[in-house]
């Protein structure tokens, strides 16, 4: 370790302790902070329709003086929400964002004790579901849902009547169907093994007596 004092400079290991004399005219080198980090956080960060998002920056490490923040939709600053402020915070109206994954992103610029600048980048993502659509359900009183959603693996279909019979499909962004299945005497049905890519799907329920749709949902995969 080193240790200094006005006049000398202390240098010492497990054995030995050395002694400098110093010059009256020497300053020991600055030490320059080079590390610095930021963070981002959405609030909420799954949303339908309506109400508003909040994204909020920190600092994680490293802050300095003129800190400044610059919100983007894209990691290359070219669709920027802000213009680079020390304001951390900024709001988006749900309805503005796409149907499924919306990632923003923040740079932080801080200048550390050595006048050099220092910039982090962060990102969060949020998600925008569709309203279930009931087109088609006519009066029917069951309420489908499906969850977890987003999903990653696997999902569960419940609210089914175990009294009738359903037919349960998955439909991708295109319309393709990649999945059907029937079942009876079942209030939920677990949905696994799927082989899916990232991105939307619907999930259509059918009442196999009357051939009506049940519900519609849009789910998200994610990875």
């Amino acid at each position: 370790f080193l240790v200094r004092n006005k006049e000398r400079l202390f240098a010492a290991d497990q054995d030995h302790v050395l002694v400098y004399d110093l010059p009256a005219n020497v300053t020991p080198p600055s030490i320059c902070d080079s590390l610095t980090a930021v963070g981002v956080r959405a609030s909420p960060d799954t949303v339908t329709v309506g109400g508003q998002v909040v994204l909020t920056a920190s600092v994680k490490a490293g802050r300095g003086t003129s800190t400044s923040f610059l919100f983007a939709s894209d990691g290359s600053f070219l669709h920027t929400l802000t213009a680079a402020s020390a304001d951390s915070v900024v709001t988006l109206s749900a309805d503005a964002l796409a149907r499924g994954a919306n990632t923003f992103y923040v740079k932080m610029q801080t200048t550390n004790n050595c006048g050099s600048v220092l910039t982090a980048v962060d990102s969060v993502t949020v998600v925008r579901l569709a309203a279930i659509d009931t087109t088609g359900a006519g009066t029917d009183s069951v309420q489908v849902k499906a969850g977890p959603n987003p999903f990653a693996g696997s999902f569960t279909v419940m609210g089914l009547d175990a009294s009738r019979a359903y037919s349960i499909l998955i439909a991708n962004s295109q319309g393709m169907r990649i999945y059907a299945t029937q079942v009876t005497g079942v209030t939920t049905m677990p949905i696994e093994g799927l082989s899916l890519k990232q991105g939307v799907y619907w999930l259509e329920v059918y009442d196999k007596a009357t051939g009506k749709r049940v519900q519609k949902i849009e789910l998200l995969k994610i990875p």
